[in-house]
């Protein structure tokens, strides 16, 4: 496995949850955390899938929603931008609230008291990467052959360098997919993979068209765009890794959360 490192800041909001700084690292320690249970989702937000690269569908992956639930709770968290308070600390409770309203509007919330369950969990989901590492996630994940495949798939983000395209990033992941998918893995770890992916190829699909643009919408105060110079290469690839971890720790709103928090420093 590859050691190059990333150190993470995640600020702000952009994903839906935030407040402070925060760093990560995809490099090993001796922190783990309680792995939580996959995602489970019932329709989709929209009947046609989001297609916003060519290639970003993965036809022979069964869980391909998830990753059109995580950019959908993007552009809804994106569509409530006018709410969006200027102060850090304000934007982290919005965030919370932003990704609840969108998972239990939707059917993408936790059983139970869908706002009370969903919000502890994005908040959990918070306080567990203030503390933790995107390896310290990773590890505290299943068997060692899913853990293995994990940090493969953080090694193909991470090690990604042609800022000209994503299509290649998305061919790996998908040929990643396919060995998870002919392994000896479980049907619950091939799921918990499987599902990941996707978030990872439509999370790079969102996030390179956001650095192909002039200027980024996602501002930390409504109508104040990011220059694009921030939204380069390495900005990119922060926000992908941090949502695989993200939905790794808390399934669907801990990958929208986590997106739009990384997304908006």
């Amino acid at each position: 496995m590859k050691k190059n490192k990333i150190n993470f800041s995640l600020m702000l909001i952009v994903s839906t949850i935030a407040g402070g700084t925060f760093f990560f690292s995809c490099s090993k320690n001796e922190k783990e955390v309680a792995p939580l249970s996959p995602g489970h989702y019932s329709s989709p937000l929209s009947a046609a899938p989001y297609t916003a690269c060519p290639n970003v569908a993965n036809a022979d992956n069964p869980y391909d929603q998830v990753g059109v639930i995580h950019n959908d709770g993007l552009d809804y968290a994106l569509m409530h931008q006018a709410e969006w308070p200027c102060d850090r600390g304000a934007m982290t409770q919005k965030a919370i609230e932003l990704t609840t309203n969108f998972c239990c509007e939707n059917g993408y919330g936790q059983p139970g008291d869908c706002y009370a369950a969903t919000s502890g969990l994005v908040t959990g989901t918070v306080n567990t990467y203030q503390s933790n590492s995107i390896d310290d996630i990773i590890n505290a994940n299943g068997s060692n052959a899913l853990k293995n495949y994990t940090h493969s798939l953080m090694d193909e983000i991470n090690s990604y360098t042609d800022s000209t395209q994503i299509d290649s990033l998305l061919t790996s992941i998908k040929q990643l997919e396919g060995q998870v998918t002919a392994s000896t893995l479980n049907a619950d770890e091939k799921r918990t993979f499987l599902e990941s992916a996707s978030v990872a190829r439509y999370s790079a699909c969102y996030w390179f068209q956001e650095t192909q643009k002039q200027a980024s919408v996602w501002g930390h105060c409504p109508g104040n765009p990011i220059p694009a110079g921030k939204y380069n290469w390495t900005k990119l690839l922060v926000v992908v890794c941090a949502d695989v971890a993200g939905y790794i720790v808390g399934n669907v709103p801990g990958g929208i959360g986590l997106s739009t928090v990384v997304a908006s420093i």
